[in-house]
């Protein structure tokens, strides 16, 4: 998609790809410019005419603190596509990357605050969809209702964790000895109900 604006009359339209297109003398290309890096800022941005409809991707790095001061970072990966049919909203926003992880980063963070590290440790994927995606749909499904940005009519659809990390080296090591000890303790105690149910069936 390019949007083309005509300076004369301060008039836009959005034409959806691929084609040939043919610039009247008073038109020009409007441009967008797109956060990069991680964590994604204003330090290098990206100058484009051209705007990705559907399955946009916006991979980020997430800094947040839990309920008890434990630093931790996600690495996520950000998806969703522009909707509507008022197709010139979709370039309202002129760095529309920045503001969909600026909001995600704010909420992630809230999310996690309310957390302590024990619980975030255990399942930050569901944390995290939870937080930015909203909870599941119907039982049985795994529907989310997504986020939806009214400012460009971006709706984010998807969310994934492509990593996690604790901070502090320390507690991390403390929580993969907790985890291995519970895992180890799992698989004692069934390999305790197994000999005990050979053992009924043999008596």
């Amino acid at each position: 998609v390019v949007t083309v604006r005509d300076d004369v009359n301060v008039k836009r339209r959005v034409e959806v790809g691929p084609k040939r297109l043919l610039l009247e003398y008073d038109e020009s290309l409007q441009a967008l410019s797109m956060s990069t890096g991680k964590p994604k800022n204003t330090d290098k941005l990206f100058n484009t005419v051209y705007l990705r409809v559907k399955n946009n991707q916006i991979s980020d790095v997430i800094n947040a603190e839990t309920k008890d001061h434990v630093n931790v970072s996600f690495k996520v990966s950000l998806r969703g596509d522009f909707v509507g049919t008022e197709l010139t909203k979709w370039f309202e926003v002129e760095n529309y990357v920045k503001m969909v992880s600026d909001h995600v980063r704010s909420i992630v963070k809230g999310a996690v605050r309310l957390r302590t590290i024990e619980d975030l440790y255990a399942d930050p994927t569901a944390i995290l969809r939870d937080a930015v995606l909203g909870q599941k749909g119907a039982k049985g499904t795994d529907k989310r209702q997504g986020m939806m940005f009214e400012e460009n009519a971006f709706h984010l659809s998807e969310v994934e964790l492509l990593g996690f990390a604790v901070g502090d080296e320390k507690i991390s090591g403390i929580l993969d000895s907790a985890q291995h000890q519970v895992v180890e303790s799992n698989i004692n105690l069934q390999l305790l109900e197994k000999k005990l149910d050979l053992e009924k069936r043999q008596d």
